[in-house]
């Protein structure tokens, strides 16, 4: 049987997500499309309509539903576009329905995005809980890391404006779009047709939106400037002083910064990979791991590819792996204040010499977050 070939699609404007589906219908493409509201996710396709209760988040719920579904439509159609709820996670859809090997092939996973209102939205700090579309008790994100997950996924973007749209307003939005996913497409929502994937052209390759968005790993490198938008990569082999960091945190995203990932080393945590996350107004620094100086035979294997090369060709012969690299992009940043913070933030050459197990004893206001540090321990040699 041949697979059925699907078209993730994700974003959070509803009155664009209604055109897209319209357009793939008229081209005869079937169309199924999940919607999450309070406790209740309702799955639309073929006329009808499935509402599943919602027992932990809406994500879990989604994630067991998508290969059930789907191994049920496959030999009904040879296309399908599935509309993902506005506040899921592609990627956590995609690596469900690769996982279930129900003979589904993903060509594409497209963001619809309204360029009027994205910039803002993409640097804001309103919740999903502000906007009442939380996908649980718990659910703590915000409109802007969503949007950030979404478009670091997509290959594909899906792009309106309005009538009367500020055209500065909208070559930023499309401008962070395309330095978030250096390697996506860009279309016109309105002059879509055909959303399958050009013969000869690849599928999309989760595994490498895996590989790239890992702490330790390689990360993506640095487009031209669009316009206002600009992305820079922060690198450092000294680790980071907890306190210092600590102050430093606030100037560097006031700086415009709109969305910054990758992994750090503080000294206080001398085994603990570090991840840094912001997106808008928001930042999330949490434990990733170990670092693979430390690791034993076995957790080096278990690493990935990825890491393992990333590590092995810049391993520094007495800190292995541990190093920070973070990558900010924003609008019309601030460059020498944000480096100038983080330069000031690391190990002096004093107090470098003073030595890992003197390192683990410095004040760590990043404790009621992540939790005693570990205590160092025995390194790995390259």
């Amino acid at each position: 049987m041949q697979d059925l070939h699907v078209t993730i699609a994700t974003g959070m404007t509803a009155d664009l997500t209604d055109l897209l589906c319209a357009r793939t219908r008229a081209f005869g493409v079937a169309v199924a499309r999940y919607r999450h509201r309070g406790d209740i996710l309702t799955r639309a396709y073929g006329g009808e309509q499935v509402q599943l209760p919602v027992a932990h988040c809406t994500s879990c719920t989604l994630r067991e539903d998508l290969p059930r579904f789907l191994s049920g439509v496959a030999g009904r159609h040879d296309r399908l576009l599935l509309v993902l709820p506005e506040i899921a996670d592609p990627l956590d859809a995609a690596t469900a329905i690769d996982a279930a090997d129900i003979g589904v092939r993903i060509d594409t996973v497209a963001m619809v995005a309204d360029l009027a209102t994205i910039a803002r939205e993409l640097g804001g700090g309103e919740t999903l809980a502000d906007r009442g579309i939380a996908g649980g008790a718990t659910d703590g994100r915000t409109v802007s890391s969503v949007l950030a997950h979404q478009a670091e996924t997509a290959d594909l973007f899906l792009t309106w404006a309005p009538p009367h749209t500020d055209p500065f307003e909208a070559a930023a939005g499309h401008g962070l779009l395309t330095h978030l996913s250096p390697w996506a497409r860009s279309l016109d929502l309105e002059a879509v047709t055909d959303l399958t994937a050009p013969a000869g052209r690849p599928a999309f390759d989760l595994h490498a939106v895996h590989e790239r968005t890992q702490p330790g790993g390689a990360l993506p490198g640095c487009p031209d400037p669009v316009g206002q938008v600009s992305t820079l990569i922060w690198r450092s082999r000294r680790p980071f002083h907890p306190e210092r960091l600590y102050a430093a945190l606030e100037p560097v995203l006031d700086t415009g910064v709109v969305r910054a990932r990758g992994h750090l080393w503080l000294a206080s945590r001398p085994l603990t990979l570090l991840s840094w996350e912001s997106a808008g107004e928001t930042l999330a620094i949490e434990p990733a791991g170990r670092w693979l100086h430390a690791a034993d035979p076995a957790t080096w294997r278990r690493a990935s590819p990825i890491r393992r090369t990333t590590a092995s060709l810049d391993w520094h012969p007495e800190y292995g792996d541990r190093r920070t690299e973070i990558r900010f992009t924003g609008l019309d940043i601030a460059t020498a204040e944000l480096c100038s913070a983080l330069d000031e933030a690391v190990l002096t050459d004093i107090e470098m010499t003073a030595g890992e197990l003197v390192w683990a004893r410095l004040p760590d206001p990043f404790t009621p977050w992540l939790g005693p540090a570990a205590e160092p321990g025995t390194r790995r040699t390259a």
